[in-house]
C-alpha cells in the first residue's frame, strides 16, 4: 500500500529513485487466496490482473512473492521474489495482465508483488480496497475438468507381526 489507504484506495510502483527520493522505491504486493478448484482441475491457467488509471512507457516486471502482502511497513520486511512471471513494456490505462500460471498450482495462498524498471515517478494501481469492485486486483483462474476420477487415496499398508520380524506377539501396525 502507498501511505494511509483510508484515504486512497490505491497501490504504487516505483524504482529506487522515486520522486527525486533516492529512497522512496515501492513494489506493490498482492495476496490472493485460491479455494474450491476441484481436484479434477487440470490444464490450470492464472491471469494475474491489475487497474491503472495512467498508461505509461516502463516496464514492469510480476513476481511470485514468498510471505504473503501483509508486512510491519519496513522496507526491510518485504517478501523474497521468486523468478520473473514476465515483464509488459508498457503500463496500459485500465487492465494489465502477466500470466501467473507457473506460480499457481492449485487450492492455497498466492502473493505476487509488481516492480517497475523506470520512469522515476509512481505508477498508482487499483487496491482492493477501491470502492470500484470491477478495477479491484484479480486472480483469473481457468481450468478444464479431466474426465478422469482423482485416485482414491492410498489406504496405508497393514504389516502383520511376522512381516515385521519382531515382535510377534504384537498387533498389526500401519
Amino acid at each position: 500500500q502507498d501511505g494511509d489507504t483510508s484515504v486512497r484506495s490505491t497501490l504504487a510502483s516505483c524504482p529506487a529513485l522515486c520522486d527525486d527520493n533516492p529512497s522512496g522505491e515501492r513494489d506493490p504486493v498482492l495476496e490472493f487466496t485460491v479455494a474450491g478448484l476441484p481436484a479434477r482441475a487440470v490444464d490450470l491457467h492464472a491471469t494475474l490482473k491489475i487497474h491503472s488509471w495512467q498508461a505509461i512507457a516502463t516496464p514492469v516486471t510480476a513476481f511470485p512473492a514468498s510471505g504473503g502482502a501483509r508486512s510491519t511497513g519496513s522496507w526491510l520486511d518485504r517478501p523474497e521474489l521468486g523468478p520473473s512471471l514476465g515483464t509488459n513494456a508498457t503500463v496500459a490505462k485500465g487492465a494489465n495482465t502477466w500470466d501467473a500460471s507457473a506460480a499457481v498450482r492449485g487450492n492455497g495462498s498466492y502473493s505476487f508483488a509488481l516492480v517497475q524498471q523506470v520512469h522515476p515517478t509512481r505508477v498508482y494501481w487499483a487496491s482492493r480496497e477501491n470502492t470500484n469492485a470491477k478495477i479491484r486486483p484479480r486472480l483469473v483462474l481457468t481450468y478444464r475438468l479431466s474426465d478422469r476420477q482423482p485416485s482414491p487415496p492410498a489406504s496405508p499398508a497393514t504389516l502383520s507381526p511376522a512381516a515385521t520380524g519382531s515382535n510377534a506377539g504384537a498387533s498389526p501396525t500401519a
